[in-house]
């Protein structure tokens, strides 16, 4: 039997979503987006203004560690980024190729965030959490990948802790799966395909050239050498002594 640590590791596809659940999963998220919508409009009735944890609950049918269909873990994410990716989301700079299922699914997310203040509230309260651990499950060779990542220093910064003038964010803490899929979405033009999306172009370009291992051997090194918070070790199987 294939574990699922093989079986994300041979993905090929940006976001896998079975067939069958595809549905309810778009259900899902806009049955979310109309609790938020009307819990917004109660809010705006009284005078008062949503928290970013508040905002965010909502968030966390997606991106939380509770499901296998689910995006990016953001806790810790900095401000800055944060609001810039949910502008773009809402101005359609970013999720608005079909084909790119999981980006896709913020486009009616978006809808309930009524203005940018909003966004900026969640964007601040996202990067006040701790980074999370996370389990590595992307195979690859750290020490071929540490000599690919010199190329993304000038950027990304010798221990990937990111750069806001460069509008580079960091990569020391995202989820290696995460890493791999967005790499190959700068390949494939599901990002960067905005002419107004400039950063996400100069990355498309850049990795281009790269081959499957590639990217893997330097997600690998990322994920593993450079990462702020030590990953999560796999559960071991218990072991029984047979009886003599």
């Amino acid at each position: 039997m294939v574990s699922i640590f093989e079986l994300m590791n041979s993905w090929t596809v940006s976001f896998f979503v079975p067939p069958r659940s595809w549905i309810a999963w778009i259900g899902m998220v806009l049955l979310g987006g109309i609790r938020i919508s009307a819990a917004e409009s109660e809010n705006h009735g009284t005078g008062s203004l949503r928290s970013g944890k508040e905002i965010f609950q909502a968030c966390q049918l997606c991106h939380s560690t509770k499901e296998m269909q689910r995006g990016p873990i953001l806790d810790g994410l900095p401000e800055w980024y944060v609001a810039s990716q949910l502008r773009k989301f809402k101005m359609g700079i970013r999720g608005g190729l079909a084909e790119n299922r999981s980006a896709a699914l913020m486009v009616p997310v978006m809808s309930t965030l009524k203005s940018d203040d909003e966004i900026q509230r969640v964007a601040e309260y996202i990067a006040g959490l701790p980074a999370k651990p996370h389990l590595l499950v992307i195979r690859g060779d750290k020490k071929l990948g540490k000599m690919i990542y010199t190329r993304c220093i000038p950027c990304h910064g010798l221990g990937g802790e990111g750069n806001p003038a460069a509008k580079a964010p960091p990569i020391n803490f995202l989820e290696d799966w995460y890493l791999l899929d967005q790499l190959r979405k700068f390949q494939r033009g599901w990002r960067g395909y905005d002419d107004r999306d400039i950063e996400a172009k100069l990355m498309a370009l850049g990795v281009k050239p790269m081959t499957t291992q590639e990217l893997r051997n330097v997600v690998r090194y990322i994920a593993e050498d450079l990462a702020e918070v030590p990953p999560l070790k796999p559960v071991q199987p218990a072991t029984r002594t047979l009886a003599q």
